[in-house]
């Protein structure tokens, strides 16, 4: 019989409500978490992404950067790949990969905890429908080896 998937709000488990902080917006956990047969083991971490203005750099760098918590660790420590969802409430595609990328490009000169280098860049779009897209990205981490993050942005507009 083949294995039961679970999937979950990261948020919403008891132990993780009594832990989280307060402050809107700077919670620690992964948005999503999708594990085997309830084991503890997760299989697949999602990061949720509001992608609405230029000057916003949370989708990478910030507080609640989500690339960055990749990169720390924070996020997906134990898997080798994990997703972020960028929900485009602005602009096209293409104006989205530009600007992620300019912002992973002026990591590169900023003093910051992290080492962000060229290779991290997004690659080009390699799906691109009407109301969705898809591309990957390779991060170096901190203490772990290297993550591939899948971005799927959905335009919401």
């Amino acid at each position: 019989m083949a294995g039961k998937v679970t999937f979950h709000d990261e948020n919403t488990r008891p132990e993780n409500l009594l832990k989280r902080e307060k402050k809107k917006g700077l919670s620690r956990q992964i948005d999503i978490g999708i594990r085997l047969n309830h084991s503890r083991d997760r299989i697949l971490v999602i990061e949720g992404k509001r992608l609405h203005s230029k000057n916003d750099k949370q989708y990478v760098s910030g507080n609640t950067g989500g690339i960055g918590r990749f990169k720390r660790g924070q996020h997906g420590e134990e898997l080798e790949k994990a997703c972020i969802i960028g929900f485009m409430e602005t602009d096209t595609y293409t104006f989205w990969h530009e600007t992620i990328n300019g912002w992973i490009a002026s990591e590169q000169s900023e003093i910051s905890d992290l080492l962000w280098g060229e290779n991290e860049l997004l690659q080009p779009i390699t799906n691109y429908y009407d109301r969705f897209s898809k591309c990957y990205s390779i991060h170096t981490r901190i203490t772990q080896p290297p993550i591939k993050l899948v971005h799927y942005w959905v335009n919401v507009i």
